[in-house]
């Protein structure tokens, strides 16, 4: 599905993604791991394109989308949502999904301000997909009034209704209550379920390592294991620079 080989970003003297390579198969759950600073979130803006990479490729399928665009990396499969979830403060949920949905820019704003057009056939989607991430939330309620676990679930529903093969989550469960956290939990199996293939960072450990299939642990920079959960917990790598005692 993924193949990344010998990825590389450097800031000034610091090596932020460091000779990076691995591959993450389809229709799997995998995790990305590591300290504060250890490169994760430079590693996702490598692959979704938000960042350009000092060297090393990325495979999706047997497409090179190495120096594709954000925008054309999209359309051949990558949906992403982000670490902090900040809904535009005069769209409603309705108005989000949508912005996630269409490829067209120009088709988008037309959906907004001419709804009535496509209204009865875009509602029922839109409100099964709010219903796959259990967001119970009218289609018309403002995203900024929602609040902060909600948001979180809009982040994944946008990721999700947007064509795709891959989706990439960062810190899904940052900052929810059990509730929500359980919530995204369930969603997550159940996507695995149907044949979705996700790229996971997460902190929490007690959340992620009964959910991924996989995970790959960063450190400085540079890949330090890659296995199943059973093998990292069991990894004195990964044991000595990020994990310890939580273990």
């Amino acid at each position: 599905m993924l193949t990344v080989n010998k990825l590389r970003k450097s800031f000034g003297g610091l090596h932020a993604v460091d000779d990076v390579s691995f591959k993450i198969a389809r229709g799997k759950i995998t995790a990305l791991i590591g300290p504060n600073g250890a490169g994760k979130t430079t590693l996702f803006n490598l692959i979704s394109g938000t960042m350009k990479t000092d060297g090393g490729s990325i495979m999706l399928d047997a497409d090179d989308i190495t120096a594709l665009s954000i925008e054309e990396r999209s359309r051949r499969g990558l949906a992403r949502s982000f670490q902090l979830s900040r809904p535009f403060r005069n769209l409603t949920v309705e108005d989000h999904l949508l912005l996630a949905l269409e490829r067209d820019d120009d088709l988008f704003w037309r959906n907004i301000f001419f709804k009535r057009e496509t209204k009865t056939e875009k509602h029922k989607h839109l409100r099964e997909v709010l219903d796959r991430v259990s967001l119970d939330a009218p289609l018309n309620k403002p995203a900024a009034d929602l609040s902060y676990g909600q948001s979180k679930l809009l982040g994944i529903a946008m990721a999700m209704i947007h064509p795709h093969q891959l989706m990439l989550l960062d810190e899904p469960v940052a900052g929810v209550n059990p509730v929500v956290r359980e919530t995204i939990s369930h969603v997550l199996r159940k996507l695995r379920e149907q044949g979705e293939t996700v790229f996971v960072i997460e902190h929490d450990m007690e959340f992620i390592m009964p959910l991924a299939d996989e995970v790959i642990v960063l450190d400085h920079g540079r890949m330090i294991a890659h296995g199943t959960p059973k093998e990292i917990q069991q990894d004195p790598d990964t044991l000595h620079a990020y994990l310890g005692a939580q273990l």
